[in-house]
Parts: C-alpha cells; structure tokens; sequence
C-alpha cells in the first residue's frame, strides 16, 4: 500500500469525523421523531412547511449573488487578458516600427561617383606644353557620368 502525503491524511480524517457528525445527526433525528409525541411533530412539520417558501427564495437570491460574481470574475478575466493581449500588439507595433525605421535608416543609398579628371596643359591653358597635367579635385557626381 502506498504511503500517504500529509495532505491525504488531513483529508481522511476530515472526511471520517464528517461522516460521523452525519451519523450522528441521522441517528439523533431518528431517536427523536421515535420518541416525540404527534403533537410536536405536527408544529414541526407545520414550522418547516411554511419555513420551506423562505428557503426557496433565500436559495434563489443567493444563487442570483454567487451568478452576479461568477460574472464580474469572468468579465475582469477577460479584461486583463484583452488588456495583455494589447499591451503585446502595441510592443509587437512598436518592435515594427522601431525596425521599419532602423531598416530604412540601415537602406543603403547609392554611391556617389567620385572622379577624378586630369587634363592636360594644353587644355587648361595654364601650363607650357610638356609641363605636367592638372589634377582637379576629386567631384561628387550622382546619377550616370557621361564621358
């Protein structure tokens, strides 16, 4: 057989004065109407026969109440799970966005095209002919050169 937890003992004993208390209330209602005389038991059934209506409706508002707060548990469940599934698509929107921008940010522009021209004297007009070229300065150009 296998050992018990503590919480399995707990409840064995728990249930086992349970169904001796009920045992005994049984016992203790039969001894009484077996010993009672028919006067008494007639108040008694009047008593609960009309206590019986007030039962009914007592049963009924409680349910009404326990309905009421089954519902506002239910709703504020729902609430807070809508609520963290916002709170994600903002955080998932965001993350896109913050993407989005960095990768269009990150996008690589076009190269501007760096030439370098060298031209010679004669063409420059500054120099003798036979004098070295004249380097100009390297120019950004965007789009397609033309020669």
């Amino acid at each position: 057989m296998a050992k018990l937890t503590t919480k399995e003992r707990v409840l064995l004993v728990i249930g086992a004065v349970a169904l001796i208390v009920i045992l005994a209330l049984i016992g203790a209602l039969l001894y009484a109407l077996s010993r009672v005389s028919v006067t008494t038991l007639r108040w008694w059934a009047s008593v609960v026969t009309l206590a019986l209506p007030l039962a009914i409706l007592a049963a009924y508002y409680l349910g009404r109440i326990e309905t009421q707060g089954w519902r506002a548990g239910l709703t504020q469940g729902i609430e807070a799970v809508s609520e963290a599934a916002r709170k994600t698509t903002d955080v998932a929107q965001r993350t896109a966005n913050i993407r989005v921008t960095t990768a269009q940010r990150m996008k690589r522009q076009p190269m501007p095209v760096v030439q370098q021209m060298f031209l010679p004297p004669a063409v420059t007009g500054m120099g003798a002919i036979g004098t070295t070229g004249v380097i100009l300065p390297p120019q950004c150009i965007e789009g397609d050169v033309e020669l």
